[in-house]
């Protein structure tokens, strides 16, 4: 537990901290900002999720809304860090391999706006996985079912669920990687 809380006081920490301090309100501060903030609906909200369900799995007591809300916020949180560290990196090129240009291109205004347009395309892109999900009896034989084997899971065809994954890889994961990569090198 003591990760746990080591992870929720530093993010609290760099919020606070950019949040209160005017010098701090750097275009790179934006990003870590928005990383730290990602990183605490993972703490305080989406780890207690994750937990209940490894403690009580059957039957999932927090229904249809919960289980679309549990589901949405990871694919949510994911996605924006991705695209945080992404952005970041490229903000981090221009700034060493380009440093006059980006005195004029990086800037608070044009990072708050990047961070958003970050965090509408995880919270758009994360709709069809969480349209995947919602709360399903598991079956018994001969057409009954047993209601207290509710779980939180997938209610769609498979091959739906692991195209989407697919997708969702290759546009969150590898191409961001392959930019990120790039930049550095």
């Amino acid at each position: 537990m003591h990760h746990v809380e080591l992870g929720v006081l530093g993010n609290v920490l760099t919020c606070t901290i950019i949040a209160r301090y005017w010098v701090m309100r750097t275009p790179t501060n934006y990003y870590l900002f928005s990383l730290a903030l990602s990183d605490l609906l993972v703490l305080l909200l989406g780890l207690p999720l994750e937990l209940y369900e490894l403690w009580s799995n059957y039957p999932f007591l927090l229904g249809a809304g919960g289980c679309y809300f549990k589901t949405y916020l990871f694919e949510t949180v994911c996605l924006a860090s991705m695209l945080n560290v992404t952005f970041l990196s490229a903000e981090r090129y221009l700034a060493v391999v380009h440093p006059v240009r980006a005195r004029h291109v990086i800037t608070w205004s044009r990072a708050k706006r990047l961070i958003l347009v970050l965090w509408t395309m995880a919270l758009l892109c994360t709709l069809p996985n969480t349209s995947l999900r919602s709360v399903q009896v598991l079956p018994l034989r001969f057409g009954q079912s047993f209601p207290d084997s509710a779980v939180c899971g997938l209610v769609q065809p498979a091959w739906i669920y692991n195209l989407l994954v697919q997708l969702t890889a290759l546009l969150f994961f590898l191409l961001p990687m392959l930019v990120i990569s790039m930049l550095y090198l």
